[in-house]
């Protein structure tokens, strides 16, 4: 194990005062247009999903954050607020028309559906990050040319959208109901998106064999017919909230009981919005939100059976990805409440004290014997020249000797001093002072207690010049670096 420095391990104690669950796999499952008043209402069809409450935790007071679909997904995995044309579900996969990033709030001022590929989204981050993501999108590709695709199905740019005219038969895929593809970061890279944006079936299963090849952010979007979006469906299929708890019945057992979900994952399923006439929103929206939808999460960290009463929404669902993996947050991401103890009861929240800061190398009665010499000249080394640098240090350790030419100098304006140059007088109207310009440095290997090393009085192969100067001595072990000690000499 390395050495941390005083300041990474003061930061890593910070961090574990506002410590995390260590999850490690996130699933985002997400259904269509129904209020939390209904999914959860006594009769509701959807008994599968409200048979979840008493597994994990409750969430009544989730919101979606606008209407229609699009606007909502886009916040889930970048913070963008909506505009007119995201609202509207991008009937036509539009570019950006005058994009701009408003460097104050991160958010993408310019109109249009596909995101420039300078907009931070959470898949930028995780690339970054070196961490790994995926969208297994149900029923994308069956039809590849309405769809656009059998991997990373999107239309061309400017294109109209085929699939906003409604599910057929055979094919229920939405691109709008799949955030990644309006993202020019991800669908530029051509190789990336067909490996990550894919169908449901039979990848998430086959991903699902193993922690290794599951993804550390997965996001799964059920067909048109499968979210309750439809109904009836145009498959004959009944649609609505019951065929999506038959959706939910089927894949939850198998994300449950997946290795990566059993060793640190966390299931998130909600809503993209609720019903049109519900525009309600919270967490600091100011606009109109996207209504009341709630949410059921699942983990090990979660207690079965927990109920909170704080109020997210998908802003606050993406900042708590973020921090449980350590990303910053973005655009209207930050300020917003992320899941905590409230969620994550079966965590405790109330972490040991850290370990004391380990102390680094310090040295100690820095001095030169003598202290005022001249120079060993070049070549033959002449008696009574140069001189004996002595200190003594804590531990073995590497010493940094530096020397600064210490001088009179002028100041300029309310700044920091400027040396003198030799033969030249201080302007008018400036006033003294003394300053210092560093003219070389060399090392040398400690040892523990008393260290001696002969110093000629040259550095660089030249001769230090008369004048006062200021030899500068910091030691350092590893990453651990000590206080710099000094001491004054003088060259004749």
């Amino acid at each position: 194990m390395g050495i941390l420095s005083g300041a990474a391990l003061l930061a890593g104690a910070a961090n574990a005062a506002a410590a995390l669950p260590p999850i490690k796999h996130v699933f985002v499952l997400i259904d269509e247009n129904e209020s939390e008043a209904t999914t959860f209402a006594a009769g509701s069809p959807a008994v599968y999903l409200k048979s979840l409450v008493a597994q994990g935790a409750f969430v009544p007071s989730y919101y979606g954050i606008g209407h229609s679909s699009l606007d909502n997904y886009i916040a889930m995995v970048s913070g963008q607020a909506a505009n007119p044309l995201t609202s509207a579900d991008c009937s036509t996969f539009a570019e950006f028309t005058s994009p701009s990033i408003d460097p104050s709030t991160g958010q993408e001022t310019g109109q249009g559906c596909i995101y420039p590929a300078n907009v931070p989204s959470l898949m930028s981050q995780f690339d970054t990050a070196g961490l790994t993501w995926r969208t297994y999108q149900d029923s994308m590709g069956v039809d590849p040319v309405r769809d656009g695709g059998t991997t990373c199905a999107h239309p061309a740019p400017n294109a109209a959208d085929p699939t906003i005219a409604g599910a057929t038969p055979t094919d229920q895929y939405a691109t709008r109901h799949n955030p990644f593809v309006y993202f020019h970061y991800v669908i530029d890279n051509v190789p990336e998106c067909n490996a990550n944006v894919v169908p449901l079936v039979p990848n998430l299963q086959n991903d699902l064999a193993s922690a290794a090849t599951t993804p550390n952010y997965t996001f799964i979007t059920p067909s048109t017919c499968n979210d309750a979006h439809d109904t009836p469906c145009v498959n004959g299929q009944p649609g609505g909230l019951t065929q999506a708890d038959t959706f939910l019945q089927q894949w939850v057992p198998i994300i449950t009981s997946s290795p990566a979900y059993k060793a640190n994952g966390l299931l998130i399923i909600t809503f993209d919005e609720a019903a049109p006439s519900d525009t309600t929103a919270c967490c600091g929206e100011t606009t109109s939100g996207g209504g009341l939808v709630g949410a059921v999460l699942l983990s090990p960290y979660i207690t079965p059976g927990t109920v909170t009463q704080t109020p997210y929404n998908h802003y606050s669902m993406l900042g708590s990805v973020e921090d449980l993996f350590g990303l910053p947050r973005l655009a209207a991401a930050k300020g917003t409440t992320a899941f905590g103890s409230d969620v994550f009861t079966a965590f405790n929240f109330s972490p040991s004290p850290p370990p004391p800061l380990p102390v680094g190398p310090q040295d100690s009665a820095l001095k030169l014997k003598p202290a005022s010499f001249k120079p060993q000249p070049a070549g033959k080394a002449r008696k009574g020249r140069g001189t004996t640098i002595s200190y003594s240090d804590t531990q073995a350790a590497t010493t940094k000797l530096t020397v600064v030419h210490e001088g009179p100098a002028y100041r300029v304006g309310k700044g920091a001093c400027r040396l003198l140059s030799p033969g030249h007088k201080r302007p008018k109207h400036s006033k003294a002072c003394t300053a210092g310009k560093s003219v070389g440095s060399f090392s040398h290997v400690d040892k523990a207690g008393a260290n001696k090393i002969t110093f000629t009085g040259r550095l660089g192969g030249h001769a230090l010049g008369a004048g006062t100067y200021l030899l500068e001595a910091t030691p350092k072990l590893g990453l651990l670096t000590g206080k710099t000690v000094t001491s004054t000499f003088r060259v004749r």
